[in-house]
């Protein structure tokens, strides 16, 4: 499985240990931080990432709420059926009022402090059966 990784530059730390952990359980995961290199055209890159995922962990924070981009990513992924059930939100520091409603009503993770191992596992649980899984 494809996994897009959406995130602010501000939280790359976070999504990169996220990626790590994700990458260890066997899933593919897509990050624009190690993906878009200098001079790539990164709309165009961006675009295919999202065309060839079938599912998006997205790291919620204050910084994520004033990113254009990730608006538009997570709004791509809304509307596309390939994502049902499979666009995750992982929200690691309180953002009031800043969280679109409809993130709320879909898989929502709320990681307290730095357990990003647990964080991790509850992906996990969303979007790789148990059955497939190759680390805990």
């Amino acid at each position: 499985m494809r996994v897009f990784l959406s995130h602010s530059a501000a939280d790359r730390e976070v999504a990169r240990e996220l990626a790590d952990r994700l990458e260890a359980a066997g899933l593919d995961v897509w990050d624009a931080a190690t993906e878009v290199l200098p001079g790539d055209n990164a709309p165009l890159k961006i675009g295919q990432a999202l065309q060839s995922s079938n599912a998006m962990v997205v790291v919620w924070s204050p910084d994520a709420v004033k990113s254009e981009t990730i608006q538009r990513e997570v709004q791509y992924a809304l509307g596309s059926p390939k994502f049902q059930g499979r666009l995750v939100t992982v929200v690691t520091k309180p953002t009031p009022g800043g969280m679109p409603w409809v993130l709320l009503k879909l898989p929502l993770i709320r990681m307290k402090g730095r357990r990003l191992a647990e964080a991790s596992r509850r992906v996990l649980d969303v979007l790789k059966p148990t059955a497939e899984r190759k680390v805990s």
